[in-house]
């Protein structure tokens, strides 16, 4: 019974930075990109911050909301601290 043998992929050429023998052509695309992850990255930090900070201040508000109807309601005699 003869074998099949599978022709194997080329493979792939090497970018044009490594092929020209290592020149800085592809530096300040590779720099933009970099600026623009660093970009990114902030604008997402922000973000995480703006909303653990909401998220703080409602269980605060909340906190204090409850404490002020305890202390209505004659549940709790005095604040304490």
């Amino acid at each position: 019974m003869a074998t099949k043998t599978t022709a194997q992929k080329a493979k792939r050429k090497a970018s044009g930075a490594k092929s020209k023998g290592g020149s800085k052509a592809g530096q300040p695309v590779a720099s933009a990109s970099a600026g623009k992850i660093v970009a990114q990255n902030l604008v997402n930090m922000v973000v995480v911050m703006a909303r653990s900070g909401t998220v703080l201040l409602g269980l605060l508000a909340r906190q204090a909301l409850s404490d002020r109807t305890l202390l209505k309601s004659g549940i709790v005699k005095t604040k304490h601290l």
